[in-house]
């Protein structure tokens, strides 16, 4: 039996490991790919630092939910792919069977009780199977680049578009912390909106790489900044291009430590484990 080393979450409240298990064998309307980038969540670190019962997951489980590789292998039935196509794989599985499901709201799925990297092996690994319906045709974009955009894009994406219709002309929003999610956020602002865009955080470096992805104003936070805000938008407050990654690439190998700098807030911008070129 053909075998992939996997980065591995053997015990709650204990640090994954390395481990090798069997490569996984493509249902009929899956592929198997060959993962080249997963981004590294802090979701992640809840499930690594959980007590027992707290997820209702079974153990082991390969971490990793933000997913791009390249197609290794397509059963008959795919016809949709061919073996090498770059993929992102969104957050799955679903059941596309629900009512959510069958109306394209699968991100509702009501039957997704665990998902890959959450309950389920995920992408930390050599290879993983998807749903050919799951995957996501890519051309030029690079792999790491496109791997947290299953994730972190999506849910900041998702945010921005729900608060759109209410900043409209010279309205402002204010971003408050501008971690690896919220550097999405602004940029979503900046294309989406003509909000003026305020951001708030602790951290010198993210307020300075904010601005560099398109914030107008960065704010240290402290007792001040409400005050501030309110000044710099003469007493209003706040109402409610091109997209790019700001990502630190870590050799598979060095993934544990990767999420150690996640876990102690050094991150920047999105962390992202390098499998393949």
């Amino acid at each position: 039996m053909e075998t992939m080393t996997a980065f591995r979450l053997f015990a709650w409240q204990q640090a994954p490991q390395f481990s090798d298990v069997p490569v996984p064998t493509p249902a009929s309307h899956e592929l198997l790919v060959a993962v080249a980038a997963v981004g590294l969540c802090h979701t992640d670190l809840h499930f690594i630092h959980a007590p027992p019962g707290a997820f209702p997951y079974s153990l082991p489980f390969t971490l990793g939910h933000e997913i791009a590789g390249r197609v290794a292998e397509c059963v008959e039935e795919v016809v949709s792919f061919e073996v090498g196509q770059p993929v992102a794989i969104a957050a799955g599985p679903r059941c596309w069977q629900c009512v959510p499901c069958l109306r394209g709201e699968d991100n509702l799925c009501v039957s997704r009780t665990a998902g890959r990297g959450w309950g389920m092996d995920g992408g930390l690994a050599s290879y993983v199977t998807v749903s050919a319906r799951e995957a996501v045709r890519l051309t030029s974009l690079d792999l790491a680049v496109a791997a947290p955009l299953s994730d972190a894009g999506v849910t900041s994406y998702s945010a921005v578009r729900r608060l759109a219709p209410r900043l409209r002309g010279r309205s402002t929003a204010v971003v408050i912390g501008v971690g690896g999610l919220d550097g999405f956020a602004v940029q979503f602002l900046r294309e989406l909106t003509s909000a003026r865009i305020v951001v708030v955080d602790k951290s010198r470096d993210r307020l300075a790489a904010a601005l560099a992805l398109g914030a107008e104003d960065a704010l240290a936070a402290d007792d001040t900044t409400s005050a501030t805000i309110r000044d710099i938008t003469d007493g209003h407050g706040a109402e409610a291009g091109r997209v790019r990654s700001q990502i630190d690439r870590y050799p598979f190998d060095d993934v544990a430590d990767a999420y150690a700098r996640i876990d102690a807030g050094t991150a920047i911008g999105r962390t992202v484990a390098i499998l393949t070129a």
